[in-house]
């Protein structure tokens, strides 16, 4: 294998959180339409996640898996972090 980094694969780690939806978005393009449901991630303080990790959310209406887009840590007692979703429609 050389010298190149080998993917090490973790297990998922479980932690409350509280949803809230930020934005509805539909976008029509020429050759597609898009639909897109951001929504912000509010955990307690000890949950770090960076921009890029992927969040499933596994109950409610809200299933699906999402990208952490951006991470605002400021706040004594949480974290939040809004998050994206898309799809083809």
């Amino acid at each position: 294998a050389g010298n190149r980094p080998e993917k090490a694969e973790q297990p998922p780690v479980t932690f409350p959180g509280i949803l809230t939806e930020k934005y509805v978005r539909y976008e029509q393009e020429d050759t597609y339409a898009k639909a897109r449901r951001g929504l912000v991630l509010v955990t307690p303080k000890v949950i770090e996640l960076s921009e890029g990790a992927l969040v499933t959310v596994t109950e409610g209406p809200a299933k699906a898996v999402y990208n952490v887009q951006a991470r605002h840590v400021l706040d004594p007692y949480k974290h939040e972090y809004e998050m994206d979703f898309s799809r083809d429609v």
